[in-house]
């Protein structure tokens, strides 16, 4: 008797498969339990392996960032208290507090990281499905589940841009310290230069995932056009 898989897509319902069995909280699907077995259908079984495997990575990773987001809060309100009393300076706060964000943001982004591998792998799965099983039609769950990887995404690039500008901010603070101390002849031009170099990598840096979430909300957008006239063409 053939399990039964499930593909939940968000906002839409959920789409049932008869084949697979649950590995960890992902559904394995195998070709040879399809309707027929073809060369394409094994080889996106062996792509789907893959994905399991980043998956698992992914989860690995989740559970790694919010170790350090404790570690990074737990800092961050040592280093306020001692500010506090006077005992930390400025600098070592705007750090503790940058590391606090970054942490947070990382956590954001590991979450999405996993979902979005979770999309791909049943996209691999639904793949498998048609090729073995071709009288079946599942189109709109697949455009649904490319809709879904490219919010992952903009998501991914919305917290990695969070972080970025968080650190923009730390860096013109610095910048601007070292500036003034280096016209009072307390630092070099070689370290104003240092934080003058990091402002910039940030800053280059931003813009770049400004225009991979301008892609990816290409990519959402005809999603959701392919998906309109899917809807329509079933009605």
């Amino acid at each position: 008797m053939k399990a039964i898989i499930t593909f939940i897509v968000l906002g839409i319902g959920c789409a049932t498969s008869s084949y697979a069995v649950p590995i960890d909280s992902l559904p394995l699907l195998r070709a040879g339990e399809l309707d027929r077995v073809t060369n394409r259908s094994i080889q996106l079984e062996s792509d789907q392996y893959s994905r399991l495997a980043q998956w698992r990575i992914a989860s690995d990773k989740l559970k790694t960032a919010q170790v350090k987001q404790e570690v990074a809060q737990a800092e961050f309100d040592r280093i306020a208290e001692l500010y506090d009393r006077g005992i930390s300076t400025e600098s070592q706060y705007m750090q503790a507090d940058l590391n606090r964000k970054v942490a947070n943001a990382q956590v954001e982004i590991e979450s999405a990281r996993l979902k979005k591998v979770e999309a791909e792998t049943r996209m691999v799965q639904l793949l498998m499905i048609e090729e073995g099983s071709p009288a079946e039609d599942h189109r709109y769950e697949m455009v649904a589940l490319l809709k879904q990887k490219a919010e992952y995404t903009v998501n991914i690039l919305g917290s990695q841009m969070g972080s970025v500008q968080s650190s923009i901010g730390f860096y013109e603070h610095q910048y601007e310290i070292t500036r003034k101390l280096f016209e009072k002849g307390h630092r070099t031009k070689a370290q104003v230069e240092q934080w003058q170099v990091r402002l910039q990598g940030q800053r280059e840096l931003l813009a770049t995932l400004q225009h991979q979430v301008q892609s990816a909300q290409l990519e959402i957008e005809g999603a959701e056009l392919a998906m309109k006239r899917l809807s329509n063409h079933s009605s």
